[in-house]
């Protein structure tokens, strides 16, 4: 059984236990780091109407944001760099931090880049915690809505309900990427 069937086993027996799960995968994201977010986007679109998927979605997002982004702090800021010592991508992309903090962290959040490794490097670095939080959701929206859309929608995946914003998400995240990539 995969995590999506296992969200929608347990949804049968409470949709209040499931929200929590949820919720509570988000928080321990940081630490366990292979869950792709994408995944808890649409599981919560395959079990909620749709407004109730956004809000848990966008709440489990923020509680996933912090998470990282103290354990980065407790972790501390020498340890986090000798992490990215050996990952040159994102020591390039996060230095000069300082002068163009707000609009790295926004593309950092559109770019499939790694999450829970920007959020644990903010927090050792000591970005400030409200622009982190606010910029890393605002830059998380669009994949947010779109992919919790398509996973209201899943179960017809030929339909244009699904088939549309599935259909952006993946162009906008491709372009912004090809974009990136020949900037850099």
């Amino acid at each position: 059984m995969n995590f999506i069937e296992w969200i929608i086993n347990l949804a049968q027996i409470s949709l209040w236990i499931t929200a929590l799960v949820l919720i509570g995968i988000y928080i321990l994201k940081p630490l366990v780091m292979f869950i792709p977010l994408p995944v808890l986007y649409v599981a919560a679109g395959i079990v909620f109407p749709t407004w109730a998927a956004l809000t848990i979605t966008f709440g489990g997002v923020a509680l996933a944001l912090i998470s990282g982004y103290y354990s980065g702090k407790l972790i501390g800021e020498k340890k986090v760099n000798d992490y990215l010592i050996k990952n040159k991508k994102i020591d390039h992309f996060i230095k000069g931090k300082d002068k163009r903090f707000l609009s790295l962290c926004f593309l950092y959040r559109i770019l499939p880049l790694p999450f829970d490794v920007f959020n644990m490097v903010c927090g050792a670095a000591k970005v400030p915690f409200w622009k982190y939080l606010i910029v890393s959701v605002l830059g998380l929206s669009f994949a947010v809505v779109l992919n919790t859309i398509a996973g209201v929608y899943i179960t017809t995946p030929l339909s244009p309900k699904f088939l549309f914003p599935f259909s952006i998400s993946l162009a906008f995240s491709c372009s912004v990427f090809i974009l990136y990539r020949r900037r850099i």
